[in-house]
């Protein structure tokens, strides 16, 4: 098993217009000899839909949120792994 070396992130995130939003986030992640770059970007269309789209290792990720208020939120994304798909439905409740 390979142990990270070091794990760099960051997140853009600014308001467009009345409740509209946009967000950027870029991890990288060193894993000695493999590394991992992921980014997404996400629009907000208003304070319950997102949609967004970016690059996981290099395979496409397609993802949309549905916010029921501030704590709860559905999550559905979409991989396109090199081997196989990868399809994902979460539900996050945050505290």
């Amino acid at each position: 098993m390979k142990q990270s070396r070091g794990i760099l992130s960051s997140r853009y995130f600014a308001h467009l217009y009345d409740d509209s939003y946009f967000a950027i986030n870029v991890d990288y992640l060193d894993v000695g000899d493999d590394s991992v770059f992921n980014v997404l970007a996400n629009y907000y269309f208003n304070k319950h839909v997102a949609v967004g789209i970016g690059s996981n290792d290099s395979d496409l990720v397609i993802e949309g949120k549905y916010f029921i208020n501030d704590s709860y939120y559905f999550t559905a994304n979409y991989t396109d792994d090199d081997n196989y798909d990868v399809y994902n439905l979460s539900f996050v409740a945050q505290f």
